[in-house]
């Protein structure tokens, strides 16, 4: 991104704690409206161990 970017748009992707928006927002939404709930055992249980298998999966992830 070239210096005149930076300067327009005010954005450092550094900011973003991937680890949470890969866990709360992306896998939440792809089970949502792409799988459309399928594979997921109920909405309750589906959110509390969606949270703890994302969280273990990106353990060993690099960012």
């Amino acid at each position: 991104m070239s210096e005149e970017e930076k300067a327009r748009f005010h954005f450092d992707v550094r900011s973003i704690d991937w680890t949470d928006y890969i866990t709360n927002v992306h896998i939440p939404g792809l089970r949502k409206h792409v799988m459309k709930g399928r594979g997921v055992a109920g909405a309750g249980a589906a959110a509390a161990a969606s949270s703890s298998s994302n969280a273990s999966l990106l353990a060993g992830a690099s960012v």
